[in-house]
């Protein structure tokens, strides 16, 4: 699979990190996890992202455009599938209740285990 950014992996990764046992979390704490993720790339002297995409810029966003970034192409991939949607109000983020309720807890460590895969071949380019 030949990505242009990291942002689904990052995103798939971030969700099943910060979800409670319902597989809902807050949009605001995805948002702050999602961030993390870069700034962490970064205290570790690694690139954030790669090139002019907007998360290697993440100490300059705000917590709104980070947001935008990830509701933007990650997101809305996922829900277009029906993986996950988010609240009318849009304060919660959730997997999909028929596929959460599928979801063993071996079948989550797999998907984070593919998803740190999936971001360390991206990076490895």
């Amino acid at each position: 699979m030949d990505m242009s950014a990291s942002y689904k992996p990052v995103l798939l990764r971030t969700l099943l990190d910060t979800v409670d046992e319902e597989g809902k979390v807050s949009l605001n704490l995805l948002t702050l996890a999602f961030r993390d993720f870069y700034l962490e790339r970064l205290s570790c002297s690694l690139t954030a992202e790669k090139g002019n995409l907007r998360m290697a810029r993440v100490k300059d966003l705000t917590e709104s455009e980070i947001q935008q970034v990830m509701l933007g192409m990650p997101f809305k991939k996922y829900a277009q599938r029906g993986f996950i949607d988010y609240a009318r109000d849009l304060s919660q983020v959730r997997i999909a209740p028929a596929l959460w309720k599928r979801l063993e807890l071996k079948d989550r460590q797999r998907l984070r285990d593919l998803a740190d895969e999936r971001i360390r071949e991206y990076f490895g380019r």
